[in-house]
């Protein structure tokens, strides 16, 4: 505010030639405070620049306020944002026919970071796999990337065929970091041939990593998960409870999608998912210590809400500057042909308990019509306290479900829309292709909002062979 003060000198020179006129100069002296200074983030009402609204592209950034390739082959899965302002990318690219581990940087101005691996891109594979993916990746105080995901390996391997673990450690340059588990790379120890699928990975203020996975034990079962932590040299921490493994793998969960797993200050971490009880699932937020013991002081170590649903799966989870926890899930009665909602809620740190100062004692629905299973909202929250919700929108064409847009919606911090956002607090966003996948949100340190995703053409998959990339876009706040 101080900066806009200083700036009234330019207006002395008005004051001069209409010093019988006070009251219309108080209104010109207002006006320009409102549009210089006001609007919390960004100097309107409602956020946004004196001269561009909340929610409306920065065309600064990449071409037209989005950033992508053009004939390339990026599926994008998750982004997180270096202190500089770089977006590093995790997912995989399709290398000799093979869908192979692939992160990739973009600069500030939505350019791609050619200094970073070969041209912008380092790509890794594992094996004689044909199909390895990042699902999910960290950034450490120094800069190097741990990066999370899935690798399927065939026959024939001296690993042994089936799926495995891989996280791997990357340097600021993009080549692997040799000092972290094998040439840069650490791997389940034996092949799962019933399914298994890695959740997210996160960073605890120690440095040790923390990884979920999703077990899927057998086909008329519901799976399993299990929480691993390691050191930060790639090793397994054995005192992480127990020998490594966290807390409730007998207990039928699945992970959410995008980011089931925060830290919080405190280094007590959130995981968020889903519960199966019988065939459904129930949304399902558990808190554990810092050393992988439940913390039963929550809510006795589990918050099982939005019990009306029949089908409930949460998908990612924010902490506020205050310490009240966000999520949001997908929840259905219906089919995957059904209408669907998503439902955002808000919870004490304290004890778990819903916050009733947040929409309806707690919780807000948000119906989004049709969806499809890949849905996968995400939530983040701005320094002002607003809420940012993105999700993939779906049609239904000729029996088939198309990803036809990326929508992201502004929440005020008592849950009401806020208005003054997009339009009625919406934007929707596509890449080049016809389908598309939101897979986030981040936010730079100047509150500017880039939402993220992928763009591909094969109708069933963006892990299918066929052209796909991935898209940024970024935002006045």
């Amino acid at each position: 505010m101080a900066e806009c003060f200083a700036n009234l000198t330019n207006y002395e020179w008005v004051i001069s030639l209409n010093k019988n006129n006070y009251i219309i100069l108080l209104f010109v002296w207002l006006t320009f405070l409102l549009s210089s200074c006001g609007g919390g983030s960004g100097g309107r009402i409602g956020g946004g620049s004196p001269l561009q609204p909340a929610g409306t592209p920065d065309l600064s950034y990449g071409v037209s306020g989005k950033s992508t390739l053009q004939n390339g082959s990026f599926n994008l899965n998750g982004a997180a944002l270096q202190p500089d302002g770089k977006s590093v990318l995790a997912g995989s690219s399709i290398v000799s026919g093979s869908n192979q581990f692939a992160l990739s940087r973009v600069n500030m101005s939505g350019s791609l970071d050619t200094a970073f691996g070969s041209n912008g891109f380092s790509t890794t594979s594992f094996g004689n796999s044909t199909n390895s993916y990042f699902v999910s990746l960290t950034i450490q105080p120094d800069n190097n990337v741990i990066a999370a995901g899935t690798a399927e390996i065939l026959p024939g391997s001296v690993l042994g065929s089936g799926t495995f673990y891989v996280v791997a450690r990357y340097l600021p340059n993009g080549s692997l970091d040799s000092s972290f588990g094998t040439n840069g790379i650490v791997n389940s120890p034996n092949a799962s041939n019933s399914g298994l699928i890695v959740n997210a990975v996160a960073l605890q203020s120690t440095g040790k990593i923390l990884l979920a996975v999703t077990q899927f034990i057998a086909s008329n079962k519901p799976p399993s998960f299990d929480i691993l932590r390691f050191n930060s040299n790639g090793t397994l921490d054995i005192t992480f409870s127990p020998s490594g493994f966290g807390g409730l793998s007998v207990i039928p969960f699945q992970f959410g999608r995008l980011k089931p797993i925060v830290v919080q200050p405190d280094d007590k971490f959130l995981v968020g998912g889903a519960l199966y009880v019988n065939i459904n699932r129930s949304c399902a937020l558990v808190r554990y210590n810092a050393d992988g013991t439940p913390d039963l002081n929550f809510s006795n170590g589990m918050v099982i809400p939005f019990s009306s649903s029949a089908d409930c799966f949460i998908t990612s989870v924010a902490v506020q500057l205050d310490g009240k926890i966000l999520v949001v899930a997908q929840t259905s009665g219906q089919s995957l042909t059904g209408s669907s909602y998503l439902a955002v809620a808000r919870f004490n740190s304290v004890d778990g308990s819903l916050d009733n100062s947040f929409g309806n004692q707690g919780v807000v629905n948000i119906p989004v019509g049709t969806v499809g299973s890949d849905f996968a909202p995400d939530i983040v929250v701005q320094k002002d306290g607003k809420i940012l919700v993105s999700w993939s929108s779906y049609i239904l064409s000729s029996a088939m479900f198309t990803l036809s847009s990326s929508t992201l919606a502004r929440l005020l911090p008592d849950g009401n829309i806020d208005i003054y956002f997009g339009t009625n607090g919406m934007i929707t966003d596509a890449g080049p292709y016809s389908n598309t996948a939101n897979r986030g949100v981040l936010i730079q340190n100047d509150s500017k909002i880039i939402s993220f995703g992928t763009s591909f053409d094969n109708p069933i998959s963006p892990a299918s062979f066929g052209q796909s990339t991935f898209f940024l876009s970024r935002y006045w706040p």
